[in-house]
């Protein structure tokens, strides 16, 4: 299942960063889909754009950063709305769900007023910021020996198991289930116990909402579903049954 989400040996794998005010993909990445979602934070306050995970089973046109100017989106209204519902130019990560990738070529609108020269410096802009989070992640990983890095990563992993140091800071789930994992023994109660940690976040999310409620839950049960079907295991029933 992992072989769906990650670029192997040989894997046609990709993710592309989309932006819809272009109707354009500006960004391709083979390599680390979490260093480009952090790409797509820094470039936030550029543009407002879309990350897709193509997966080589769907059978997706192969971009490059090269060439990834040429290609667009068969439907462009859904991937707008994708893109959390308006409020603020976070990038969403996402599937390409309904539509497809289309080679367009060059439009005119990119030819007139200079719009192809900006244009290009975004894309060269962007290039570059992938560039350094990739230098900054593997550098700052393989500098983990030095003193100054071993008391910030000190730092982290009081925060994330024991909370000694910062209590009031709120883990986001991916800490939640490092933490979970940290303290279970085996499997089945590190199961047992990410059951619970997922219905205390559907409470959470769904139970004290007053608006859209039935919306917040639909989220949440393709979040968790997806979340047990990338894990290989099936969604426990007390999560089905209060989620449908």
């Amino acid at each position: 299942m992992l072989d769906l989400y990650y670029p192997g040996i040989n894997s046609k794998t990709y993710y592309a960063l989309y932006v819809p005010a272009v109707e354009r993909f500006l960004l391709v990445e083979k390599y680390n889909p979490m260093v480009f979602l952090q790409t797509g934070y820094v470039l936030s306050s550029k543009i407002s754009g879309i990350i897709f995970l193509l997966p080589e089973n769907e059978k997706h046109p192969a971009m490059t950063t090269d060439s990834c100017l040429l290609f667009s989106l068969n439907h462009t209204k859904y991937n707008q709305e994708a893109n959390v519902h308006g409020i603020r130019p976070i990038p969403t990560m996402s599937l390409l769900k309904n539509n497809k990738i289309i080679k367009l070529g060059e439009t005119k609108k990119f030819v007139t007023n200079g719009k192809k020269e900006i244009l290009i410096k975004l894309q060269s802009y962007a290039i570059f910021c992938q560039l350094c989070l990739h230098a900054i992640n593997l550098a700052s990983m393989l500098n983990q020996h030095t003193w100054t890095q071993i008391k910030n990563e000190q730092h982290y992993y009081n925060n994330i198991f024991f909370e000694t140091e910062a209590e009031h800071i709120k883990k986001n789930d991916v800490e939640q289930i490092m933490h979970l994992l940290f303290f279970s023994n085996n499997k089945n109660e590190a199961l047992t116990n990410i059951e619970t940690f997922w219905l205390k976040k559907i409470e959470n999310d769904a139970g004290n909402k007053i608006f859209w409620s039935e919306k917040v839950e639909r989220d949440l049960l393709g979040y968790i579903n997806l979340f047990y079907n990338i894990l290989g295991e099936n969604t426990p029933h007390n999560l089905k049954n209060i989620l449908k």
